[in-house]
């Protein structure tokens, strides 16, 4: 059971079979290559649906898990710091902080970064990453009910003005229907 609020922003409970979070588990340790030595965030409270997301794939595979506190979280530039000094590899952050860690990273001198890949996903993402990013920028979609995450994509720094939320993850389909159900282009 993995919690929810959807867009009623009342918490409700979703009934998931092991074998999707297992789906889960497998596709993200796979695509973005999680090793024992690696560091990962939870910033997702874990009555929310991502930190299912947050958690499994890097303790199954035997990887750190480091959790910033709640002025952290606040603060974009503080977050951007405290990547850099637990060493995190990789990071979810939900649309809004990793988009104002993007700003941020304009800003602010890190040194010493060793993000792989900032993951995204829970609103719509609404900018492309800076040329010369040292990281890669993954946005991602799904409904709880689809056991957090549906869709992947790394996102280019050039391309449409809005990215799109991307391709389907592995076992999973999806179908872009209009307003009647039919299915859209």
């Amino acid at each position: 059971m993995i919690y929810t609020s959807g867009s009623t922003g009342k918490p409700k409970g979703v009934q998931i079979e092991h074998v999707s979070l297992l789906n889960l588990i497998a596709w993200h340790q796979h695509t973005y290559r999680v090793q024992a030595e690696d560091r990962a965030t939870q910033v997702a409270a874990v009555a929310f649906d991502a930190s299912v997301w947050e958690i499994w794939p890097y303790l199954t595979a035997g990887a750190r898990l480091c959790i910033p506190d709640r002025n952290t979280i606040l603060s974009p530039d503080s977050l951007l710091h405290w990547l850099a000094r637990e060493g995190v590899t990789l990071s979810f952050l939900p649309t809004p902080l990793a988009e104002g860690v993007l700003d941020a990273l304009q800003r602010v001198r890190v040194d010493g970064l060793k993000l792989r890949a900032l993951l995204t996903g829970g609103d719509k993402l609404s900018r492309r990453p800076d040329p010369g990013l040292t990281f890669e920028l993954v946005n991602h979609y799904g409904p709880t009910e689809n056991t957090v995450v549906a869709t992947s994509l790394a996102v280019a720094s050039a391309g449409e003005s809005v990215p799109p939320i991307g391709k389907p993850i592995w076992n999973t389909r999806i179908y872009v229907l209009d307003e009647h159900r039919n299915p859209a282009p």
